[in-house]
């Protein structure tokens, strides 16, 4: 009796324990690829007949094996599989499996297959390493931020967008890291547009005009130190999202 009343008393931290491994959030749905960024070049799917979206999926695995509770699994044309391992002492990291596959179906046209391609290669290139990941709510949208040991980055969002909501990106921030400014460059946007940058916890810090930004630089030195995400919005259009660090 007393070792059942020990395990009582236990299982509440047993369970909480359990929850904190790792975001619930991340297992709500399906999550849509809005970008990648690759070796500092940023590339956006195309919503076409074969490939309306690029879907993410975690899940809790349906094999018995206790050590690998939980899968990945991406679809392109083609998809990957991979079981999923939490790091049990940083909660916001992640490493796939030895059992990563994929399907050899491939695509029917070239920028699709390309753009496949350059979408696993994301994850495969670093398949031995720990990715970072984060969810921030930017407005009332989720964003998930995977981030592989490279520096390459993966943009998620819980709401699919059209090709008329998500235009390709055409804005850059510098220093990054940076310390106490912040220059945003555009190219080839004419029309009026809003900056708005959020912390890690997705709380707005700024919200900015094009006319304003082109005239003065953002002014961060005195904001905490850490992850800050940059959107860029164009008649209500959602252009981009960038990641920098503040020093």
């Amino acid at each position: 009796m007393k070792n059942f009343r020990w395990f009582l008393g236990i299982l509440p931290f047993l369970i909480s324990q359990s929850i904190l491994a790792q975001d619930p959030l991340l297992f709500e749905g399906e999550w849509v690829l809005y970008s990648l960024e690759i070796n500092g070049e940023q590339f956006v799917p195309e919503s076409n007949n074969e490939v309306e979206f690029i879907k993410l999926l975690f899940e809790e695995s349906t094999n018995d094996n206790p050590d690998t509770p939980y899968s990945i699994l991406g679809t392109v044309c083609d998809s990957f599989f991979s079981s999923v391992i939490f790091e049990e002492s940083d909660f916001s990291t992640f490493m796939l499996g030895d059992d990563y596959v994929t399907t050899l179906a491939n695509c029917d046209t070239s920028e699709n297959q390309n753009f496949q391609n350059r979408y696993f290669s994301f994850y495969e290139t670093s398949i031995s390493d720990p990715f970072e990941y984060s969810i921030v709510f930017l407005g009332n949208n989720a964003t998930l931020h995977v981030i592989a040991s490279n520096g390459d980055i993966a943009d998620y969002g819980n709401t699919v967008l059209s090709t008329s909501d998500f235009v390709k990106p055409s804005f850059s921030v510098y220093p990054n890291p940076a310390q106490d400014q912040l220059f945003i460059e555009t190219h080839q946007i004419s029309e009026a547009y809003t900056i708005t940058v959020f912390d890690v916890n997705g709380k707005q810090k700024v919200q900015t005009s094009k006319k304003t930004l082109e005239a003065n630089p953002l002014q961060i030195q005195h904001w905490a130190s850490g992850i800050y995400f940059v959107q860029l919005k164009s008649q209500d259009r959602i252009v981009s999202t960038k990641r920098f660090i503040k020093k």
